[in-house]
């Protein structure tokens, strides 16, 4: 990525929300644009909407003035609000951004039918790890499967766009002078005691706007953020790696804290257009909630739990326990006509675990603990990182599938069971995080074995990571692959990956080693074929995996992997 040296910024598209209004739905979001200073103003082309006050001949509606969100380094972040009515067909809207000198930005993007389900994607994993080779196919066409998504989106408009975790890879802020000196501090406890100075803020604000800068002004991926109303969660790369899973010395201390809230700042305004008493009086979020956690609803029959598994996060909770009876409470209060309700987890569910990885681990950042010569020697070899503990650590600690977080794992399964069987809605689970493709299910214990259309305990978890990162190496699939083995969750309830990916790799593999996102419609005219509404499939919600293969390209995903969730029981 180069130097972003332009002096606007945008736009990026926002979907807030699609709610009844009378018999009629109303579709809210935002555009963010960014300037130097001067104010921009915005205006929407809607010919085949509703006619409204103040709507022009030739579809043209001014919309209402910018909220000015922040200043930062001389960047003026405008956020503009608007709605619109949905009709009987969906339609595309044209909006125009426009500064007083004269710089103009334009995109389109499509409203759903009313009553109509989305269309929607759904990526993770935007960025490349810093140890990726730079001659590495990612590296070479990073936005190969951007382009495929735009087309896919040509032929058949996506009216969503969800970004489950690690829109950006804020890694090499620990290459910044000022963060570099502080890990080579030799002792823990010195870096635990440094104190966060105004150059350290000054010199992380410059890093995390130039990162976001370069990220989001991608080519393609620009295009699909201006034309594709986005919703977006955070994981530990858009803070920095394994955020929440270190120490709680190291997690809770000055320096930790102060870069964390750098790191925050800019996730709000880049991903949530919005600021900490923005977002408090937007209404958009879970009041009283401790993170920045929201339902959506896309179309009457889909409801997306967006969670902020980050905020909050520590090495031996991944939410608080007060979050989760705010999150039941907005599950009672979802409306009788929602069929599919899609939780995001930023890090998978249901996954492989490498047995006695993380004893052996942990072990030995306890050995390395006790001797100075020990951890010299452990750092210099490269396997020790700079918050001194073994690398990897923090990955393997970072997910639901790490022992410390067992009962919480049962709690969160527990909840989204009890929310299915109360409103009877089929749940699934999506996530990232993990850089490979994958497919796992939670079902009943009880024998026989019911079927899936027939389990009231049923739920698929999608694994969809990563759009641009670099799948991990060979070796680190196979032997995730070999130690999956079907897991108890609890007294009703069992896990497992499954064979997935036989119609193009060996019938045994339950992880897809490539590139990868998730197209997601249900499974209904036009996105299947015509089918008797009785069949608990009809109705269903489907994923598609769309992957690269990055040998055989064709311009365009090579391999496509489809699963559909069933209806809920009740409801066949």
């Amino acid at each position: 990525m180069g130097e972003y040296t332009k002096d606007t910024a945008g736009p990026f598209l926002k979907f807030t929300n699609c709610l009844p209004k009378g018999v009629d739905y109303e579709w809210s979001g935002s555009v963010l644009y960014l300037t130097k200073g001067e104010e921009p103003s915005m205006v929407l082309r809607d010919v085949d909407g509703p006619d409204e006050p103040g709507k022009g001949k030739d579809g043209t509606i001014r919309v209402g003035a910018p909220t000015r969100l922040d200043t930062v380094l001389g960047w003026s972040f405008w956020r503009f609000d608007f709605t619109r009515m949905l009709s009987e067909r969906q339609r595309a809207v044209q909006y125009v951004v426009t500064t007083e000198k004269g710089a103009s930005s334009s995109a389109t993007f499509w409203l759903q039918a009313k009553g109509q389900p989305f269309h929607w994607g759904y990526t993770s994993c935007n960025g490349i790890s810093g140890s990726i080779a730079q001659d590495h196919y990612s590296r070479e066409d990073p936005t190969y499967l951007w382009r495929d998504m735009l087309q896919v989106h040509d032929a058949f408009p996506l009216h969503a766009l969800v970004g489950g975790g690690d829109q950006v890879y804020s890694d090499p802020v620990w290459k910044v002078d000022l963060f570099e000196e502080w890990g080579e501090m030799p002792r823990l406890s010195d870096k635990i005691d440094a104190k966060w100075t105004s150059a350290h803020e000054d010199a992380a604000t410059e890093f995390y706007l130039k990162n976001y800068l370069e990220s989001f002004t991608m080519e393609h991926v620009s295009t699909a953020y201006a034309s594709i109303p986005g919703i977006m969660i955070w994981d530990d790369h858009d803070i920095w790696d394994g955020f929440g899973s270190y120490s709680p010395n190291l997690q809770k201390c000055e320096f930790f804290q102060g870069l964390f809230k750098v790191a925050k700042r800019f996730y709000l305004l880049f991903q949530l257009q919005a600021t900490e008493e923005f977002a408090r009086k937007s209404g958009e979020f879970l009041e009283e909630a401790e993170g920045f956690h929201s339902v959506k609803f896309m179309g009457p029959q889909i409801a997306l739990l967006c969670m902020d598994m980050r905020s909050k996060r520590s090495k031996e909770k991944i939410l608080p326990d007060k979050t989760y009876g705010l999150i039941e409470k907005a599950l009672d209060s979802m409306p009788d006509d929602v069929e599919h309700m899609v939780a995001l987890s930023g890090v998978p569910v249901v996954f492989p675990s490498i047995p006695l990885s993380e004893s052996i681990l942990t072990g030995m950042k306890a050995l390395f603990k006790k001797s100075t010569c020990l951890r010299a020697m452990g750092k210099s070899a490269g396997i020790l990182d700079r918050f001194e503990q073994p690398e990897i650590l923090d990955d393997l600690l970072d997910g639901w599938a790490a022992s410390v977080h067992a009962y919480e794992k049962q709690k969160f399964v527990q909840l989204l069971q009890k929310s299915a069987a109360k409103k009877q809605y089929r749940v699934t689970i999506l996530s990232g995080d993990a850089h490979v493709g994958g497919f796992g299910e939670v079902y009943s214990r009880a024998k026989p074995r019911p079927q899936k259309e027939k389990d009231p305990l049923f739920m698929y978890q999608i694994i969809c990571s990563a759009i641009m990162n670099s799948p991990p190496p060979s070796g680190v699939v196979s032997t995730l692959t070999r130690t999956n083995f079907s897991k108890v969750i609890d007294a009703k309830s069992k896990q497992k990956m499954m064979k997935a990916f036989g119609q193009y790799h060996n019938p045994t593999e339950k992880l897809l080693a490539q590139r990868n996102w998730c197209d997601v419609a249900m499974y209904m005219p036009p996105y299947a074929p015509p089918a008797n509404p009785k069949d608990p499939y009809f109705g269903g919600l489907r994923f598609s995996l769309r992957s690269e293969v990055p040998h055989a390209k064709k311009g365009y995903a090579e391999e496509v992997y489809d699963i559909v969730t069933p209806r809920f029981p009740k409801a066949t």
